[in-house]
């Protein structure tokens, strides 16, 4: 569906956050003639002057009668299949509504869809192309319509909130990985599968998809592609390593970006010094600097276990102290479990749900390594803490293993109290 094809219709902009302030604009400047309601959940929410607003508990049952729902990403679905024909997003809006050759690299995957997406931006930047970033990664796409113009390249990062709506894949897809996740929103991890198979399901012969073969599936998402099937590996990458982004995933994820950009026409030379030289992303094993003699490391966007593992594996006996735990969606943290049992690490600070469930399975491992677990649920307290019983000269590091929003409003939030609190040493 293209932006205007919803001139004069009745749309419903389901969810005002920044996704459907941005909606709202977008069709201010491209459908100026379509009647607009805006559906939240908020009963506090504010609506431009003249939108009618439907809100409170049951205002996911109030949308008869659109033309169009424009669907915020992460709201669930519950009226049910008779309204799911109405059912549209911003994503998929920008998709249908780009010009021909205007070229869109939709970058996905349980870990790495960020760090990727970025990498894949900045080597795209440096051979020349004229790109943009947009998608999960902050910006809602469908602002950046007024650049759509042939010759411009969009790095769209999509979450499986993104896709599960989308009829329309991406030309170039990139698949970083796969574990369980949101399986509370998607109800199992079958359906978040399903959500992720979209960023391949629908591409065209002449398309192409880069998937890591580590994971069966990442092949079976490659597998619906019409397109070119091209995979990669960590070994697929031939420059030297990037300690911004540093350990196996992130080297995956160079590889990702070094064959995207020799496929977008990128300069070996300039693809590879450009990789070399790339910045990382805020809150992904990002060194905070060293404050009264310890090392201090955000990693708080790893929301799941594997990307705790990820960081303890990379980082090594250089960390005497971690912080984790955080809101329990039933990951298995076995794995996680086992990693930190085996490892020098002797402090951990644990924050609930998952905290004191690892706590459990550490303690009931045979042979584990010697732990003090210190449980709280204030960052300000686990600060001090770490300082206090963190050796001089190792690191602390903030690596949750775990969606923040039982304690914080986001990872982002997370990672700010946790260097606010420590620069207040």
């Amino acid at each position: 569906m293209k932006i205007t094809d919803l001139n004069g219709k009745n749309v419903c902009i389901l969810g005002f956050g920044k996704e459907g302030q941005a909606t709202y604009a977008t069709l201010g400047r491209y459908a100026p003639k379509a009647h607009v309601t805006v559906a939240d959940g908020n009963p506090n929410v504010t609506a431009p002057d003249g939108v009618p607003v439907i809100t409170g508990p049951d205002y996911l049952e109030k949308l008869d009668g659109f033309d169009a729902i424009i669907k915020s990403p992460g709201i669930p679905w519950t009226p049910g299949e008779p309204l799911r024909s109405k059912l549209t997003s911003g994503t998929e809006i920008f998709l249908d509504s780009l010009p021909e050759n205007v070229q869109v690299i939709g970058v996905t995957g349980t870990k790495g869809k960020s760090t990727t997406s970025n990498l894949i931006y900045q080597v795209l930047k440096a051979g020349g192309i004229d790109a943009f970033l947009a998608g999960n990664i902050g910006e809602p796409m469908l602002g950046f319509l007024e650049q759509a113009r042939p010759g411009v390249t969009f790095v769209l990062e999509l979450s499986s909130y993104q896709l599960e709506t989308l009829k329309t894949s991406p030309h170039i897809a990139v698949v970083t990985s796969f574990f369980p996740d949101h399986l509370d929103y998607h109800k199992g991890v079958k359906n978040y599968h399903e959500a992720k198979k979209n960023i391949a399901r629908y591409q065209k012969p002449g398309d192409i998809v880069f998937y890591n073969p580590s994971y069966k599936e990442c092949l079976e998402i490659a597998s619906l592609s019409a397109g070119e099937h091209v995979p990669f590996v960590p070994e697929d990458y031939p420059g030297k390593p990037n300690p911004r982004v540093a350990g196996r995933q992130n080297t995956s994820n160079l590889a990702a970006a070094y064959k995207v950009a020799r496929y977008c026409g990128v300069d070996e030379a300039v693809a590879v010094r450009a990789l070399e030289e790339a910045k990382g992303l805020p809150h992904r094993q990002e060194p905070l600097g060293t404050h009264g003699g310890i090392n201090w490391v955000d990693d708080s966007a790893a929301n799941t276990p594997e990307a705790a593992v990820s960081a303890i594996q990379t980082l090594g006996d250089t960390v005497d102290t971690i912080i984790i735990g955080g809101l329990d969606r039933g990951y298995d943290l076995t794995e996680l479990a086992k990693t930190l049992a085996s490892t020098n690490i002797p402090n951990l600070i644990i924050f609930p749900e998952t905290g004191p469930k690892l706590r459990d399975l550490i303690e009931a491992m045979p042979g584990h390594q010697p732990k003090a677990f210190f449980e709280t649920t204030d960052m300000v307290e686990a600060v001090r803490y770490a300082a206090d019983h963190t050796e001089k000269g190792k690191t602390v590091l903030l690596s949750n293993g775990a969606p923040s929003y039982n304690l914080f409003k986001n990872f982002t939030e997370r990672a700010r109290t946790f260097k606010e609190a420590i620069e207040a040493l």
